[in-house]
């Protein structure tokens, strides 16, 4: 079996709309790139691919909405010889080197990385639903921001796990990065339980 880099490849094009498909067995399932800007992507099944979603090389102001983004787990290869970590395998969506995209009323599930953004500014990310299981061997983020990432807004989110031990608010933030103009709301419920986790973190390092 012959898997494709991306199912959907939109480069350097724009107001492209992307509606109401079922995309597998790709290493991306969709791949914006090259300044693509404009593209509506709505309604579409993204399952059992590499990695779900990537925004990446300069892309902006596209809009994500009301897709279902699940087990996007295998079959997933880093180009040859390839540095780049940020698209690899069980990533939900990845926003890399982009800006001002919209992601709203998606549903998220069984990702290492739910939403990953890398050297990504003015992004807004609001209600969008993530449910967490336990996978194997594996942990289950909500987000991983790294790099110059930058002024995104999210908020509005809700994230439920599949039972009470579930930890559904695994947020990874990498220690070289300055992420301190990311908006990052939950709810003030569990904006404590989130502070209070990187305070614990802050002292035990």
């Amino acid at each position: 079996m012959v898997f494709l880099w991306s199912g959907i490849l939109v480069s350097g094009s724009y107001y492209n709309y992307i509606s109401d498909n079922f995309i597998k067995n790709n290493r991306i399932g969709i791949t914006l790139e090259n300044t693509s800007t404009s593209a509506f992507i709505r309604g579409n099944e993204l399952r059992m691919n590499g990695a779900g979603l990537l925004i990446d090389q300069s892309s902006y102001a596209n809009f994500i909405s009301n897709n279902m983004i699940e087990n996007n787990l295998g079959n997933m290869l880093n180009e040859p010889n390839s540095k780049d970590s940020t698209v690899s395998a069980g990533n939900g969506l990845i926003i890399k080197n982009s800006t001002n995209n919209f992601v709203q009323n998606n549903y998220f599930e069984q990702h290492y990385n739910n939403i990953v953004l890398h050297n990504a500014k003015n992004n807004y990310i609001s209600s969008n639903f993530f449910g967490v299981t336990q996978l194997e061997n594996k942990t289950q983020n909500i987000l991983n921001l790294s790099g110059k990432t930058s002024h995104n807004v999210i908020q509005n989110n809700q994230t439920m796990g599949a039972t009470p031990k579930t930890d559904a608010l695994r947020i990874i933030l990498q220690n070289n990065s300055d992420l301190s103009s990311n908006v990052i709301d939950f709810g003030k419920d569990n904006n404590e339980i989130l502070k209070s986790k990187f305070v614990e973190k802050t002292i035990n390092e």
